[in-house]
Order: C-alpha cells, then structure tokens, then sequence
C-alpha cells in the first residue's frame, strides 16, 4: 500500500494554490489544520514526495509533521490507526500487530460512547434537579457543609449542579430506558454533562466508608470526560481523576486553563476523548500523587505527545486546594511556563547545526510568498525551508542576535511566537533594535524634561527674587517720603 500524503489532504478539502519543484514538489495552499481552519491563500506547504510519508508544514500557525501527524491532527486518529493507515511496518518488515480489546471483538457496547438514550436523559434530568433543590433545603445542609469544606466555593456548587439525595431510591428500568431496575445511592450527586446532554450521573454513596467503591455510577451512564465543554477554549488542559478535584482546579484557575476528569483511573479511554485532548496545544496529566496515579498517568503519557506530568505535591489537587495551596500561581501555572519556555528554546534556538548548506536546488521559500510569487533557485537552507542569497538570515548576525535574546529573556519564545518564524528572524532582530533605541529616546526625554524642569525653577526663583527686590525698593522709597 501507498500512502499519498496530498491524496488524502484534498479528501479533506485541501485545494492547491500553486505548485513548485522545491523539495521533489511542493504543493501550496490555504491551511486546513485546525488551528488555522481554511484560512489564507498559500500558507500551508504540502510536499507529498519528502519522506516515507511526505511531509507539511504551515507558515503561520507552525503545524508541521509527517503524514501520520497529519492523520492524527486533523482526522483525529490515534497513533495506531494513523500507522496503520499510511501503512507503516516494523524494521525486521514483519506485520504489525495491534492489540484489540476483547469487549470490541465480543460486539459488546458497555460502556458505550455516545450519550444514553432520551429516556435515560429525561429521568437523569428530573432526578438532578430535585437532587439540586434538595441540597439547597433544610435536608442537604450537611451535605452542602461538606462540599464547602472541601474548598468549593457556592457559585462553583451551583454552576456544577452539585446535589444531594437524601434517601434510597428506586431506579426503574423501563423509565430509565434499562432492561432491569436499578439503585440510585443517598449522597452527593455529581452529574456530567456534554453540551446539553447528560452523560453520566456519580454519587457519593454516604452509606459507605472511604474506599474505592464510595463513587457508585448510576446505571446506563456512557463513558463521559468530565467538563468536556471547556476543551472548546484555546488553552492548555489539565487531566485530573476525580470530579472534586476538576473543580477545584475549575474553580481557582478557570480561566486560565480548562480542566477535565476521567472519573475513575481507567475512565474516558476511548477515541473520542483521547482526540479531543490531542487536538490541544498542551495537556498536563493531574492524577494522584500515589502508584495508582502514577501508572494512570503514564497510560495518557504514552499515548499524548502533547501532555506532561504535572503531579500533586501530595495526595491530591483538592487536598492541596484545602491546604492552603495557591493552585493557579504555586502549582499550575509554574509548570506552564516552565514546559513552555523549554520547548521555545528548543524550537527557536539556532546553532551551527541547523544551518545547511544543501548540494541539490530548491526554491526560496521567502520568494515563494511575494506577491506575485518568484522561483528563485538556491541552495541555502536552514531547517525545513530553503532561502536565497537575498533572503537568507545573516548566519554569524542571526546565530549571534537570537541566541543572546533567548539567553537574556526564556520566555522569548512565547512572546514572538506568533511572528518569529525563520525566514523572519531579520524582523525580530529590528524589533529588538528598536526596542534598545526607544529605551534610549525615552531617557533622551526623561534628561531633557528634568532639564526644562530646573531651568523653569530658576527662572521661577529669578522672578521671585526680583519681585522681592522691587518690593524692598518700594517699601524705602515709601519710608524716605514719609
């Protein structure tokens, strides 16, 4: 089997804009990863020849990578699907084999991936909200105590839905859309909704001591990611276990991060939700500080090359939110710009080893994205992208220039990173300059302003003196006439 990376990019709607012989055949056109969604007119680089499996590469949002990158960003597959798909073998060329689990080759559907069905909707509804009205009367009052001495604050309750059955209750199948009835806990009722559905519905079962089997799921839930709406925002993730624990994490650094949780140790392992979170920029797994979290963990680790782990300092996210942690500016946000900074180093950093001289033609990239666009042949490149003899970056200026910028400032890369891209480094460089020029003007300024300021308190005095001197005239002459 072949795999043609621009076949199947123009399945998903790519259309070329212009063409080029630039790296065995360049193809050009308006981006269509998600990050750019269709936008511009020739900003993504499509070279389906470079490699085993081609490789792309866009100008303005940096996605960049193999076909099998390509598979898993846009299309969502998971790294065994992607290999699969372009074809992939071993190195010894026997056949892959990926492990399939035993539930799908049975046909069983528990858990299922989609949202129960409407009946089981309608009754989790109604069953929240008298919950919800329950917690907010006289009888949830302990429960409601208990919530707030867990840190939650009341407008975090309220937004989450948090509630409270007080009783025993019966779960009846045919209302819930079940085969066979069912029980539904007294305690803390924790419902998980996508969008406007219900997905999944956990209780705090208070009939049971601390214990693993204290969080009872009621029965004909699907296998939910917990505030799975926040992946819409545009910012870095944290993954965490336990519902109270994504609050917590919600509640104190909401709008910097978004916050989902699995609810058990092995929840939300499906492909649904395991290509939302590799869609994200970054993904920082949040689970327990102990072996079971630990090995949770890692079981997202492998599978994320976007996430990191970002372990409690002890026990948990909630327990350090009742401890007096400062959760967004002690714990999460540190290890943001720490993760970051290092991977600006490593993307905008330029040594000797990045600068090529190649022995075979291509066209310079620069040239390629004038208005009209020019074919210049060279063979300078420095990176993924050729330049010519105009276009190239000075190699000594711009080794020399970047390098002290990041060495005076980490987080270089994350202040430029939407303008510094290599065949731009002259731009950053002028920036620079005239950032170094205006701090000059501006004290330039600030010396002649205290300059007008002094020469304007010496005439100030001057006049004053003078008046001063007229009045004593005055005051004699006055005197000798009298």
């Amino acid at each position: 089997m072949t795999f043609d990376l621009l076949i199947e990019m123009e399945r998903d709607g790519f259309r070329e804009s212009r063409k080029s012989n630039s790296r065995s055949g360049q193809h050009n056109g308006p981006c269509i990863l998600p990050s750019c969604n269709g936008l511009g007119n020739d900003r993504l680089r499509v070279q389906p020849n470079q490699g085993e499996y081609g490789w792309f590469a866009c100008s303005q949002c940096n996605t960049k990578g193999t076909g099998i990158d390509y598979l898993m960003i846009k299309r969502g597959y998971t790294k065994q699907q992607a290999l699969t798909a372009v074809g992939w073998k071993p190195k010894d060329g026997s056949t892959p084999h990926f492990v399939v689990p035993k539930h799908v080759l049975a046909g069983e559907i528990y858990p299922t991936h989609e949202a129960p069905c409407e009946n089981w909707q309608t009754s989790a509804k109604a069953f929240v909200q008298y919950c919800v009205e329950i917690l907010w009367g006289e009888q949830g009052q302990q429960a409601l105590d208990y919530l707030r001495s867990r840190g939650l604050k009341d407008e975090t309750i309220k937004a989450a839905q948090l509630g409270y059955n007080p009783a025993k209750l019966k779960q009846t199948g045919n209302k819930w859309g079940l085969k066979q009835n069912g029980t539904l806990a007294p305690g803390i009722v924790i419902p998980w909704f996508v969008g406007e559905d219900i997905w999944r519905i956990t209780i705090r079962d208070e009939t049971v001591a601390e214990g693993n089997n204290r969080y009872k799921q009621v029965a004909g839930g699907s296998n939910g990611l917990y505030l799975a709406f926040s992946l819409g925002y545009d910012r870095p993730v944290v993954l965490v276990e336990g519902e109270i624990d994504a609050l917590s994490i919600a509640q104190e650094c909401g709008h910097n991060v978004s916050v989902v949780a699995t609810g058990t140790t092995e929840g939300s392992r499906i492909t649904r939700w395991i290509a939302a979170l590799a869609r994200k920029d970054l993904v920082l797994v949040a689970f327990d500080a102990e072996a079971s979290g630990d090995n949770a963990a890692k079981w997202w680790l492998d599978r994320l090359e976007n996430a990191h782990r970002l372990r409690p300092w002890w026990k948990d996210a909630n327990q350090m939110l009742q401890d007096g942690i400062d959760l967004l500016n002690d714990w999460v946000l540190p290890s943001i710009h720490a993760i970051l900074a290092e991977r600006a180093k490593k993307e905008f950093a330029i040594d000797e080893a990045n600068f090529v001289l190649g022995t075979s033609e291509g066209l310079c990239t620069a040239c390629l994205d004038l208005d009209p666009p020019r074919e210049t042949p060279t063979s300078y490149g420095l990176g993924d992208f050729m330049y010519c003899e105009e276009h190239h970056p000075r190699r000594q200026s711009l080794i020399a220039s970047v390098n002290a910028l990041i060495a005076q400032c980490p987080d270089l890369g994350l202040q430029v990173r939407e303008i510094f891209h290599v065949s731009q480094a002259a731009e950053v460089k002028r920036r620079a300059l005239e950032e170094c020029r205006e701090s000059e003007r501006a004290e330039e300024r600030q010396l002649q302003d205290e300059v007008k300021t002094r020469i304007h308190q010496a005439n100030k005095a001057k006049r004053q003196y003078a008046a001063a001197k007229r009045r004593a005239t005055s005051s004699q002459t006055q005197t000798a006439l009298v």
